[in-house]
């Protein structure tokens, strides 16, 4: 029995030396030229024969650890053109990971020279639909049968899939080096062609079953992509995919893509976009969909530029001018009434994103080719742009930004130094800090907090109802950069004269309240404004306003503001100074106006409101003294003014009025008449008001008296009118001696649509060198109505009546 072991173990150990020995035979075999060359042979030759088209390869070799290199392969499409070529591929089977642990892996990939070219005709057929026929034993053209399969269902699929696992798949470094793709689809209208000169990545793990991409480094130099879209695109068909297993982690070292390039074109709607830069580095420590967490520590391009060029003239026809069906919106308006604001599940980290030295371009080409000397919004240019975001944060009820950089120079002349600010948003508060806006001669500095219930409230029907702010702003202003925009204001006196303007304000209040501190504003030698505080409350409502301006005081400059509203007459006050205070609301309001200049002073006092009777109220009074304006009206004749005017009065309706008008003047001349004895006289009570206007001196006499009636159902008016005396020579009306005197009585009155006036002269006469000339009397009567005109004419020198009637024309 041992002796029969022994000559079957014997036999088993022969048997397996044999095997060993053919193995390795084999694989020496293969190793060698003579036996890569016959494998090689034989494969192209069934390849040649299988699909008419050519085969090349110059070498082929495969070690013992599975590695594969070749060099040289060419593959020929049906018209004997190069559909493939590959100058150089190694790559292998990761055998070592394989038998410690099982993980399937590729040793590494190392690919050089590489020439693809793929296109499919408008009948959805690819150039290598030959390749695939001819190996699968199929006609060209046809589609592959499908093997029956019982229906499987979810729960043994999901076993099935749980049990085979796709366990860890390790890739060594991985570099494709010199590639040239080029991809036509004559069915789609795309010409895709993509190029680069390296590509090298290693990766440390990626677990195809839990879904995690570790990638270490990635780079990738001088890509370069060109896409034509020659044909409109096809309508979008939405499909929806459900998502097997859990969702991908990724993780990225590092991504460089030094001096790249894309180029996109878009023929139907003659769009022309090009992108490139010098550096562009990325990294990406985190991006976890299934936790929603990403992780950005850069993002950064070296040398941006990009371009767009466009046609706005050309109509592009929609999918329903083409008469194809929309999908119909599955939301409606009380869906969208229903919707309120709620944070992003997301938690977002990004350190650094940033743009150094870009340059940007836009052409519209219906617009004019000619370079406008101003802002033209169909050809922008924009140079040594610079932009930088540093610590972006984004979590439920929090986000956070920082607006490091941001500045440009526009080739027309525009340039912005700088655009920085601090934005923090969280539930209850909006807040910009730091916020600044440089210009060339304009600058502008704020801070500014919002406070609020919730966000949802702003949204809400009441948005500002519990609303609190605070702001703080400082600003310098140069007017003349608004010529880059608006380039007719360069031809503009006024504007020409406009000087940097200077202000600064704090604000800060709620839905029913302001306060304001610190307003100053000046433009130098122009004018000056300056508030130290003001407070509004109530402003919501008409009926509590409240107002207490303690206050404003204005500084004004002749010259400054002569040039400023290109000023025609007189020269103006060098300086002058307006004052101004104001204190109550609707209740009751006292105001105060002060004006204080080289040519007089003015100051007005006003009060007025509505007492709890709703009765309302007025009382002002108003003194000139010496106000000189004869140079700024050029009359020097003019003499300096002094008036002053009194007024008071309270109604409820035009029947109850209570007012009284005092207007006298103790100064009032011209050349070498003198009106200083003017006065004006006005009292109404109950309606019913008594008008006089005097005037008593031997060379000119007048007195005038009106009653008034404001009955809400008739109103009249009766005017007399006495000149006992008028010196024409001293009025400088003739160079003799020349007198006139007149009484006049007029009567008007208003009653149901109807107005009804008489007019009556009387003692008028002329007197001139002795000679005295009367007119003698004269009566006007009349009626008005909506289709009826009477009047009469009674004199010693004319008599006459007329009557008209009709539609009275509206």
């Amino acid at each position: 029995m041992k002796r029969i072991i022994l000559k079957i173990s014997k036999g088993l150990g022969y048997f397996l030396l044999v095997v060993i020995l053919l193995v390795v035979g084999l694989l020496l075999f293969i190793r060698t030229p003579y036996g890569q060359n016959f494998i090689v042979g034989k494969a192209l030759a069934y390849l040649r024969q299988q699909t008419d088209s050519r085969w090349e390869l110059e070498r082929l070799f495969i070690t013992f650890q599975g590695d594969l290199a070749l060099e040289g392969l060419l593959v020929g499409d049906a018209q004997g053109d190069t559909l493939l070529y590959v100058g150089k591929l190694e790559t292998g089977f990761a055998l070592w990971p394989f038998l410690r642990t099982g993980a399937l892996g590729v040793s590494g990939v190392d690919m050089q020279q590489v020439r693809a070219r793929i296109s499919r005709d408008a009948d959805e057929n690819f150039n290598f639909d030959f390749i695939l026929s001819a190996l699968l034993g199929e006609e060209e053209g046809a589609p592959a049968p499908k093997p029956a399969e019982a229906p499987a269902s979810p729960t043994d699929t999901e076993s099935a899939e749980e049990a085979a696992g796709l366990g860890t798949l390790y890739i060594g470094p991985v570099q494709l080096k010199d590639i040239q793709l080029a991809f036509r689809d004559e069915s789609l209208g795309i010409d895709l062609d993509a190029a680069w000169e390296d590509f090298r990545m290693k990766t440390e793990k990626l677990d195809l079953d839990a879904g995690a991409y570790l990638l270490e480094a990635i780079d990738w130099e001088g890509l370069q992509v060109r896409y034509e879209q020659f044909l409109p695109f096809p309508p979008s068909e939405e499909e929806t995919t459900p998502t097997a297993g859990p969702l991908p982690v990724v993780s990225l070292g590092r991504l460089r893509m030094p001096n790249a390039h894309f180029h996109y074109s878009d023929i139907p709607s003659a769009l022309v976009a090009d992108l490139g830069w010098d550096q562009f580095v990325f990294e990406l420590p985190e991006l976890d969909l299934e936790e929603q967490n990403v992780q950005i520590n850069t993002l950064r391009f070296n040398g941006l530029r990009a371009a767009v060029e466009l046609d706005t003239s050309l109509e592009i026809p929609t999918q329903e001018e083409e008469g194809e069906d929309r999908p119909a919106d599955s939301s409606s308006e009380e869906d969208a009434d229903d919707q309120v604001f709620s944070w992003p599940d997301w938690r977002v980290n990004f350190a650094d994103f940033s743009v150094e030295d870009g340059r940007f371009l836009f052409h519209d080409r219906a617009g004019t080719a000619e370079v406008l000397p101003y802002i033209d919004p169909n050809a922008v240019e924009l140079a040594d742009f610079n932009l930088a975001l540093r610590q972006i944060t984004l979590k439920p009820g929090r986000l956070k930004a920082h607006l490091h950089t941001f500045n440009f120079r526009e080739q027309r002349g525009l340039q912005l130094d700088e655009l920085s600010l601090a934005l923090s948003l969280e539930e209850e508060a909006l807040e910009i800090a730091d916020f600044r806006f440089q210009l060339p001669g304009t600058g502008l500095k704020a801070e500014s907090q919002l406070r609020f219930p919730s966000i949802e409230s702003l949204l809400g029907e009441d948005p500002l109802g519990a609303l609190r702010y605070a702001l703080q702003l400082e600003a310098k202003t140069d007017f003349q950069q608004l010529a880059f925009f608006a380039p007719e204001l360069a031809e503009e006196p006024w504007f020409q004269a406009l000087k940097p303007f200077e202000g600064s304000f704090s604000l800060s209040g709620d839905a029913e309240s302001l306060q304001l501190s610190r307003l100053e504003m000046s433009i130098p030698q122009t004018l000056s404004l300056r508030v130290p505080e003001l407070r509004v409350a109530q402003f919501m409502d008409p009926e509590k306003l409240r107002l207490d301006l303690p206050e404003l005081r204005f500084t004004g400059y002749g010259r400054g503001l002569g040039a400023l509203a290109d000023w025609q007459g007189g020269p103006l006050p060098e300086r002058f100074t307006v004052q101004l205070s104001s204190q109550g609301g609707l209740r009751g309001l006292r105001s105060q106006l002060a004006l204080r200049s080289p040519i007089g002073d003015v100051s007005w006092q006003v009060e007025g409101g509505q007492r709890a009777n709703a009765t309302y109220f007025l009382k002002t009074d108003l003194r000139i003294r010496e106000l000189n304006v004869a140079d700024l009206l050029e009359l020097p004749e003019l003499a300096p003014l002094s008036t002053r005017l009194q007024a008071e009065g309270a109604f409820s309706t035009l029947e109850d009025l209570q007012a009284s008008v005092r207007w006298d003047f103790d100064r009032l001349a011209y050349d070498s008449l003198d009106l200083s004895a003017l006065r004006l006289q006005l009292a109404v009570e109950n309606g019913q008001g008594d008008l006089q206007l005097r005037h008593a001196r031997d060379w000119f006499d007048l007195d005038v008296q009106a009653d008034i009636s404001l009955d809400s159902l008739a109103q009249q008016i009766a005017l007399q009118l006495d000149l006992q005396r008028l010196d024409g020579q001293v009025l400088g009306l003739s160079d003799t001696p020349l007198e006139a005197q007149l009484a006049l009585r007029l009567g008007v009155r208003y009653e149901a649509e109807t107005l009804d006036f008489g007019l009556k002269l009387e003692r008028a006469s002329l007197v001139q060198e002795g000679r005295r000339l009367e007119m003698g009397d004269f009566n006007l009567t009349g009626l008005y109505a909506s289709d009826f005109i009477k009047a009469n004419i009674r004199s010693d020198f004319l008599n006459g009546a007329t009557t008209w009637k009709g539609t009275r024309a509206t």
